[in-house]
């Protein structure tokens, strides 16, 4: 359902951990491209399944939010976009109907699906909303018909829930204008305020939009819920390559979501998707150009479905928001309730119109500590705790399961009859008001202090994020409770608070595995269709000359791999062409090799739009850059009798996303064109823009009509990947024979040992071989897969899953997921495709790396 879970036997796990992590709702895009990856195919069974996905969410006991686009930004491969749409005509993201008849065509079928999940439907679904595109710039004549007419169509297949949009941050400035505000039921807008790369400190500076919203939001939409759709939660590299690692940007994102939710709630924001809440690998041919092989660094919940600092973190504010709920549900700002001795610390105040009581947000998010005190209910306290990039939320006056809390420097994790459960900084002091009786205490292992009306339960910050209420019982110390089972991460000692009694239980961390080393290996040479005599009479035709989209080749005919419906991925191509030519001129997308007659002659990367290791900058090159190339073809590799041919492989990193509104995504992917030179004067390639292009970023459009470029000399054939297999496989040899997947047959290939140097310059070879591990009982054993030097080239399958593109980025570890990996014994297949470009000829070895594990057993 999402670029991160390809396997559906992942999804209530993370789902649950989801919930666990105190969220009480998703939200979740649903790409076009998934479900359609061939004009007139339609796919929604097993990981393309939507409604088994919205059962799943409604088990694990959450609410969600969809939004199926038509475009959906998302980092996805062209925004979701399919690509065989995006060789045809029309000026997307408007009221064009050609456009119209696309995107109808998909509302037809994705709409009553998710109709069927609405809360209160006959499924007793949990879909609260709908939202209709993302991030629409409508800056274009007709947008406010478009966007009607999406909301026009969603009730008209059954959507009942309120319907929503999401205004775009645009370029790091706030929306001003409330884009479509009177059009949704329900407006919203997006924030990224540390932005998307690595790794300065953030501080107060950072939220400087944060601080804005609700003026802003109230301006725009005065009557609706203060929404934000997507709020940044993570760290997902969009700009190039920053160099920093996976661990480093995890480490700089601790503390952040804190601060941020925080300001968020001060604001009086009551509706905030955390983007992301699960990280997820960027599997298969998913990812747009930019994204490398983890879609997001920082998340609660890791690439391999862990926990770790920044789940506890976030379970620690979405225990406060439910322990204050329905109080902050409904607030406006209360002035000078309270004051304070160092008022730049005390960020907001706000009074509950539920119930009078008052909500108080505490901000630090600069270097050194901080400890102010507060007047509140005519009551001067003890300083409160501020440490250095930290925020504090606290509440007075709150009358809740029966406590009266009058006031309190602790932040409330939690109340029921009987039982209030407080949080500080170990080792700190810190006093309370509750039911009218003071208390002080300071903090340190869980302590229980009794008071009138009953019990409080007093935690230090770690404890409270480990901090489990039960019906019957609190548990404190598992990283993981469901049901009447505790996942264990070390050895710890586990409290059990039940019937006024603290009871202490050691528990012992999970057993050690040695993982087994990576061998056996065997291997299949690929790229066959370099070669004259390769049987190409199968393929597709090159025989469409004019283009349908406003980039408008040279040469003829066209090329562009989206025109004959071609998947993202590796496309090959083979041309012939008679005479003794002295060179060609040629352009393509991203990265292709090219051979005469077998012989190579190069590969050849489009440098000017790929200036970081991992690709494209996160918006693109707008309009596309020229880049085309000469080659000068060796005398010797021209055949005797005047027949030649050019064989040329290329790899589509995924299409551009269409972040403008402006046909961005259309940019021509695989071969763009490509002249012989017959004399040696050179030859003519490259593109041109014609037709309907908006004026937008410096391109003019152009209303000259498509025509038909100069013919280059060469005929052309095609042969791209199974269009059913995307996004998992594409046009490789092997890809297209099924050679990744594991009933595959690998007993005729060459035994061989890693590292290897088997294949040639320029050529893709297979390596193949198995794993078995055993986990002891009870032993969640997340796995990955270590590739040195993963900067080369090459796609690695494991169980049939494209789990990972080496050579994105910087990354060599590859995290699997527990439903991608068999861990009770029976065999894993890996096989890993090398495609040997660049300045290293050897395939590395390759090793299994182990993840922090967890134990599950019963609760004592």
């Amino acid at each position: 359902m999402t670029p991160g879970m390809p396997s559906p036997d992942d999804w209530p796990d993370v789902l649950q951990r989801i919930r666990a992590a105190g969220f009480n709702s998703i939200s979740i895009l649903v790409p076009w491209n998934y479900h359609t990856p061939a004009e007139g195919m339609s796919r929604w069974d097993g990981r393309y399944d939507l409604e088994r996905f919205l059962s799943n969410a409604r088990d694990a006991g959450l609410y969600v939010v969809v939004r199926p686009g038509p475009y959906i930004q998302g980092e996805v491969d062209g925004g979701g976009y399919p690509s065989w749409a995006l060789g045809k005509p029309g000026f997307f993201r408007t009221n064009d109907s050609r456009w119209q008849a696309l995107w109808q065509n998909w509302y037809g079928q994705v709409m009553p699906r998710i109709a069927r999940w609405q809360y209160g439907g006959a499924n007793h679904g949990t879909v609260i909303a709908v939202q209709i595109e993302n991030e629409y710039p409508g800056v274009f004549t007709g947008a406010n018909q478009y966007m009607s007419a999406l909301y026009t169509a969603a009730r008209s297949y059954g959507i009942t829930v309120p319907i929503t949009h999401n205004d775009q941050q645009v370029f790091g400035s706030l929306p001003a204008s409330g884009k479509f505000a009177n059009i949704v039921d329900l407006y919203g807008f997006d924030n990224y305020p540390y932005g998307f790369q690595c790794c300065s400190q953030w501080n107060t500076k950072t939220f400087s939009q944060v601080d804005q919203f609700e003026s802003m939001y109230r301006a725009v939409a005065p009557h609706t819920p203060l929404y934000s759709p997507e709020m940044q939660g993570g760290l997902v590299n969009l700009n190039g390559q920053d160099k920093s690692t996976a661990d480093q940007k995890y480490d700089r994102m601790m503390g952040y979501a804190t601060v941020q939710q925080l300001s968020t709630f001060g604001q009086g924001v009551t509706m905030v998707n955390q983007y992301l809440a699960y990280s997820g690998t960027t599997w298969g041919y998913s990812g747009f150009p930019s994204l490398g092989t983890a879609y997001d660094s920082a998340s609660p919940i890791r690439q391999w479905t862990g926990l770790g600092t920044l789940f506890d973190e976030q379970r620690r504010i979405n225990l406060m928001v439910d322990a204050a709920s329905p109080a902050l549900a409904a607030t406006d700002q209360a002035g000078n309730a309270v004051t304070s001795n160092d008022s730049a610390r005390l960020y907001r105040v706000r009074r509950s119109i539920v119930d009078g009581s008052l909500h108080v947000f505490l901000r630090n998010a600069d270097a050194g500590d901080r400890a102010p005190t507060l007047k509140l209910n005519g009551h001067t306290t003890l300083p409160v705790p501020l440490p250095a990039y930290s925020a504090r939320y606290l509440v007075a006056g709150l009358n809740t399961q029966g406590w009266m809390i009058n006031w309190t420097t602790a932040e409330l994790l939690h109340a029921r009859p009987g039982t209030l459960v407080f949080m500080g900084d170990r080792g700190r002091q810190y006093e309370a008001s509750v039911n009218n009786q003071s208390v002080t205490f300071t903090v340190g292992d869980p302590q229980v202090i009794r008071v009138a009306g009953g019990q409080l339960l007093i935690l230090d910050r770690d404890a409270a994020a480990r901090f489990w209420p039960l019906a019957d019982k609190m548990v404190v110390g598992p990283a993981l409770v469901t049901g009447n089972q505790m996942s264990v991460d070390k050895a710890m000692t586990v409290y059990t608070l039940a019937s006024g009694n603290l009871v202490r239980t050691q528990v012992a961390g999970p057993d050690q595995v040695t993982l087994p080393v990576l061998s056996n290996w065997r291997f299949q040479a690929d790229s066959p269709e370099r070669l004259p005599s390769y049987d190409d009479s199968a393929w597709r035709n090159a025989d469409i000359k004019v283009s349908q989209t406003q980039y408008r080749p040279v040469t003829s005919p066209i090329l562009n791999a989206d025109a004959y419906g071609m998947p993202t991925g590796y496309v090959w191509y083979r041309g012939r062409f008679s005479g003794a030519a002295k060179g060609m001129c040629i352009e393509g997308r991203h990265r292709y090799q090219v051979w005469l007659n077998g012989n190579n002659l190069g590969t050849f990367t489009s440098n000017a739009e790929a200036p970081g290791l991992n690709g494209l900058p996160a918006l693109g090159a707008l309009p596309m850059t020229h880049d085309a190339r000469a080659i000068t073809f060796p005398s010797q590799y021209l055949a005797a009798n005047g027949n030649n041919v050019i064989s040329v492989l290329t790899e589509n990193w995924g299409h551009t996303m269409d972040a403008l509104a402006s046909n961005q995504a259309k940019q021509p992917r695989g071969l763009i064109s490509a002249g012989i030179d017959f004399v040696g004067w050179g030859s003519l390639c490259g593109w041109t823009i014609l037709g309907e292009t908006p004026s937008v970023a410096g391109i003019g459009g152009l209303s000259m009509p498509p025509s038909e470029g100069i013919y280059g000399g060469i005929t052309w054939k095609i042969q791209g990947g199974n269009p059913a297999d995307y996004p998992n496989a594409s046009g490789l040899t092997g890809e297209r024979a099924g050679w990744y997947k594991p009933e595959y047959s690998d007993a005729g290939w060459t035994s061989v040992r890693l590292p290897d140097s088997s294949v040639p310059k320029g050529q893709v070879g297979w390596y193949r071989t198995t794993f078995s591990v055993t986990a002891p009982a009870g032993v969640r054993l997340p796995l990955g897969i270590q590739i040195p030097s993963a900067a080369q080239p090459g796609e690695l399958f494991v169980n049939g899953v494209h789990i990972g593109r080496a050579g994105r980025d910087n990354a060599e570890v590859f995290p699997l997921t527990p439903g991608l990996v068999y861990t009770d014994g029976r065999p894993n297949v890996i096989a890993y495709a090398r495609w040997v470009v660049g300045s290293s000829t050897s395939t590395p070895a390759l090793s299994l790396v182990g993840f922090p594990g967890e134990k599950v057993m019963a609760l004592p």
